[in-house]
């Protein structure tokens, strides 16, 4: 898959440090998330050759979506954790965070932390 085109739309939440030095991960406190950036993309899936979609009603994760389906829209929200980069995926207007079930499957929760997923996330240690 890859991120298609420009983002739509930029957000930043929560408690962030504002400085633009890089923070060492020994400093850091075992559970504080330092900054949250968040981006609307789509995601480009070129074996069905189409955009991927969290949808609210139907199958929850699918590569089905058109150009112009507003369910294709996808935030990468990228937050730094315990000294790693993290980014997980949301829907923008479902609201809900893929990640993988038991099973090793794709699925859409509507909360970020849940005992019985684990979450789709893509680590980068910082050095």
């Amino acid at each position: 898959m890859i991120v298609e085109g420009k983002p739509t739309q930029t957000l930043v939440s929560g408690s962030y440090n504002t400085t633009t030095a890089p923070i060492p991960p020994s400093s850091l406190a075992e559970n504080s998330v330092q900054k949250v950036l968040s981006r609307a993309y789509r995601l480009y899936n070129f074996c069905s050759d189409r955009h991927v979609a969290i949808k609210n009603d139907g199958p929850p994760v699918s590569a089905t979506a058109g150009k112009n389906d507003q369910n294709g829209e996808l935030v990468l929200e990228t937050m730094m954790k315990r000294g790693a980069l993290r980014i997980r995926i949301r829907g923008f207007y479902s609201n809900k965070y893929m990640c993988y079930n038991r099973k090793g499957r794709l699925v859409a929760k509507p909360k970020v932390c849940d005992k019985f997923n684990i979450h789709l996330f893509y680590y980068q240690r910082v050095i």
